[in-house]
């Protein structure tokens, strides 16, 4: 459930394609990964959600552009994006030994234990890749529209009353 309430990854690509400030570009995901840590229990592992998500706007900034969105590309940047939360997101909880702090180990700090580490992170990826790619491409295309018929800017004259002629 917490997934509907803040998809990262499909905001972390929306906002690194449509917003133009690198600065603001890539500090959205770490506004997001302030806001996952503020309504669930920190845990060290967000330092590689954050890391995650920083790459993953990185990445979306090189393979896309706002002014000619392509959507085999921002498929592609979505799958792309799964596969590197996941990457970086387990390689956390396997140098951590877990999700949770305090807890014993689950993970040995040995090759093998990274390995199962992945393995056994093999399903959540999966569910994660079956939403996030829709969600990417709903989102994606919802600001494409709103930015396409300048909604911003057109509810703003309407709350200021200053209608154009």
């Amino acid at each position: 459930m917490h997934y509907f309430l803040l998809p990262m990854i499909p905001l972390t690509i929306a906002g690194a394609i449509f917003l133009k400030n690198r600065f603001a570009a890539y500090g959205f995901p770490v506004v997001l990964t302030s806001i996952k840590m503020f309504t669930t229990q920190v845990t060290p592992t967000y330092l590689f959600t954050a890391l995650a998500l920083l790459a993953i706007a990185f990445l979306t900034r090189k393979l896309n552009s706002s002014a000619n969105i392509s959507w085999v590309r921002v498929t592609g940047t979505a799958i792309l994006g799964v596969f590197v939360y996941a990457l970086v997101s387990n390689f956390g909880v396997w140098f951590f030994g877990g999700c949770e702090p305090g807890g014993e180990r689950l993970y040995a700090l040995n090759l093998s234990g990274l390995l199962a580490c992945y393995k056994a992170g093999l399903p959540y990826a999966g569910v994660h890749f079956l939403k996030a790619v829709p969600s990417t491409l709903v989102l994606v295309q919802v600001v494409a529209w709103m930015k396409q018929w300048n909604v911003a800017q057109n509810v703003q004259r309407l709350l200021t009353g200053k209608a154009s002629s």
